[in-house]
C-alpha cells in the first residue's frame, strides 16, 4: 500500500459590522477557498498489474482558489 501526499489547505474570512441604527446593522464579508491555491495530488496508482503507470500519480482533487463577497442587512 502506498502512503499519497498530504493535504493542506487554508481558508480564511473576515467581516466588519458597521451599526446604522440601535436595532440595524449591516455586515460586509469576504471569504477566500483554498487561499494558498496549493495543488492537491491523488494517490499513486496502486494497481501491480499496470507496469507503466504503478506508482505515478496522475491527478489532483481539490479546486482551485475562489473567493465570495457577501453583505447582509440585519434588523
Amino acid at each position: 500500500m502506498f502512503a499519497g501526499p498530504r493535504y493542506f489547505n487554508l481558508d480564511a474570512a473576515m467581516f466588519k459590522r458597521f451599526p446604522i441604527r440601535e436595532r440595524i446593522g449591516l455586515e460586509f464579508r469576504a471569504e477566500a477557498f483554498s487561499s494558498t491555491n496549493t495543488p492537491q495530488f491523488d494517490q499513486p496508482n496502486g494497481n501491480a498489474s499496470d507496469a507503466a503507470g504503478f506508482g505515478h500519480i496522475t491527478g489532483t482533487i481539490g479546486g482551485n482558489r475562489s473567493m465570495e463577497l457577501g453583505a447582509k442587512l440585519t434588523f
